[in-house]
């Protein structure tokens, strides 16, 4: 065994009469009293403990993975009664604030390199490259307990720039860590280092902590970059000064208007009802035409944009004509004249009664009238007028998107 110091410290503790358990924390606990000089560093792990004495009773001290002293007495300490127990700490030699390193191509996968942080809140590896490194990867990681690991990222002291690993790439770099609440810090290689030169670290703590450096952005921020050119030619898009017109500019899109295809309804010459009834269209969407539909119904996950609509009525007879239309819709089958009004679009009358007298109306939506499908919503228009003589004619204007 190397040689140890031996610190007895005293203890001053109240008991309940119950408990025998206490854990004392060096970090945030007082009230520690050596028998001979002082703790320079009151967060430095010691190795192993043992009660040596005291009036709080006999019991066995140990040491958790996380630099906890943990007291058992064989007996309660007294309720109510501050009693001292004097206990005997034991601390390593040989333990550096610094270790170093040098890595070559001969050096076996997985191998490590440890520091005991000591309480120590910040690390700061220094790498010194020295010939020809063509790969490699030196890994950070960090314990509680010095044997579950866990990755930690670290910070290039020169740059805003995180790394959970060195590589060939980083060179001759220090790296910045903040290690506060871990017990150990290690570099462990894997894969092996490739090429004919030798990698050279030096790792040593600090008591001062650092920022811990977030990585902020895109993890897939180099498939997201966008070049500026056009399809067919790759000329590049030029940018130009305000009020400048350039030779090439970015083309823009909006949703609305991407892979859209147009619908219209036509119902040219159909005869007045006076019974509301739906009307019989003449379907035609992007280019193909379809006779005798009175329901339509919107593509699943489409929306069906109205951008306009057109009526219009003629007297078939000699009387004042008039006509009144309303768009319809239902969102669980086919639609009926009975089904959910979407939008009245008045009436449409002449102004006498006089053969061929008639009169037309175009309702616009500038902004659209929209009614989104699921497969099974559909809309249609009802009419109803004054005479079946009328002759009416309605235009329905619009797209899918």
């Amino acid at each position: 065994m190397a040689i140890q110091q031996a610190v007895n410290v005293t203890l001053l503790l109240v008991g309940d009469g119950v408990a025998t358990n206490f854990t004392y924390s060096f970090d945030t606990l007082f009230n520690l009293t050596p028998d001979s000089g002082f703790i320079l560093n009151p967060n430095t792990i010691p190795t192993a403990a043992s009660i040596i004495g005291g009036a709080a009773g006999p019991g066995t001290a140990s040491l958790d993975g996380f630099g906890n002293l943990i007291l058992n007495f064989t007996n309660p300490p007294t309720a109510g009664v501050a009693s001292n127990c004097q206990i005997q700490l034991a601390f390593n030699s040989g333990t550096l604030s610094g270790t170093t390193a040098a890595w070559t191509s001969a050096t076996a996968s997985n191998t490590t390199w440890t520091l005991p942080l000591n309480g120590s809140s910040s690390v700061m590896v220094g790498f010194v490259v020295s010939g020809s490194i063509t790969g490699g990867t030196i890994l950070f990681e960090v314990s509680q307990d010095g044997g579950n690991w866990l990755p930690i990222q670290g910070a290039i002291a020169d740059g805003y720039t995180a790394l959970t690993g060195w590589t060939s790439g980083v060179g001759s770099r220090a790296v910045q860590f903040d290690t506060a609440g871990y017990a150990y810090l290690r570099l462990r290689l894997n894969p092996v280092i490739t090429g004919t030169g030798t990698v050279t670290f030096i790792i040593q703590g600090n008591e001062t902590s650092i920022e811990p450096v977030p990585v902020v952005g895109q993890a897939n921020g180099t498939n997201l970059h966008i070049t500026l050119d056009d399809a067919a030619g790759g000329n590049a898009v030029n940018t130009v000064v305000k009020g400048t017109q350039g030779a090439r500019a970015i083309t823009t899109q909006d949703i609305k208007d991407s892979g859209r295809t147009y619908v219209s309804f036509s119902a040219t010459g159909i005869a007045g009802v006076t019974g509301e009834a739906l009307i019989s269209f003449s379907q035609n969407k992007g280019g193909t035409v379809t006779a005798g539909v009175t329901s339509y119904t919107i593509t699943s996950g489409k929306t069906f944009r109205i951008q306009s609509i057109t009526v219009s009525v003629r007297a078939g007879a000699a009387a004042v004509p008039f006509s009144r239309c309303i768009l319809r819709s239902n969102t669980a089958g086919a639609t009926i004249a009975t089904s959910s009004v979407v939008y009245n679009c008045g009436e449409v009358f002449g102004i006498s009664a006089t053969t061929g007298v008639g009169g037309q109306e175009t309702i616009s939506f500038p902004d659209g009238l929209e009614i989104a499908g699921n497969g099974t919503v559909s809309f249609g228009m009802s009419h109803l007028d004054q005479a079946t003589t009328n002759i009416i004619n309605v235009t329905i204007a619009g797209y899918e998107y």
